[in-house]
């Protein structure tokens, strides 16, 4: 399994993409259409990928029951990593992944400015009609 390949290819839907000389490094130049200098930068050793696809197959299982454990492991460091990527990452941004968890360097803050202190909020969320 090619899984940064797999990275590489989940993230050029937004973003320019391109392996580093380095083993285990991808490089971000733009997000969104914005350019990023200096590029952010995925670690992502192959040891601690093969870890982190593991630790995800229970987990995984429940959301892709037609697959085998491996590849719902894959599909959820790309969920993981995708979510990163998008809420935090900025020029010179270095997001890593371990055997089980990832974990950002450099991260975008969020603009909450808008927010009332005071106010309520509440999540809700529309069950997919296959449930």
């Amino acid at each position: 399994m090619d899984v940064i390949g797999a990275i590489v290819e989940d993230l050029s839907t937004y973003a320019t993409v391109r392996l580093s000389e380095q083993p285990g490094k991808i490089l971000l130049d733009t997000l969104d259409g914005q350019p990023l200098q200096p590029p952010a930068v995925i670690v992502a050793p192959a040891d601690a990928v093969a870890n982190y696809v593991q630790s995800c197959a229970a987990s995984a299982r429940a959301l892709w029951t037609d697959v085998d454990p491996e590849e719902g492991g894959l599909r959820l460091l790309l969920v993981h990593i995708n979510e990163e990527v998008l809420s935090k990452a900025q020029a010179g941004t270095i997001i890593t992944v371990g055997d089980d968890k990832i974990t950002v360097h450099g991260a975008r803050r969020m603009d909450l400015s808008g927010i009332d202190p005071n106010g309520e909020y509440y999540w809700t969320a529309d069950r997919p009609d296959q449930f």
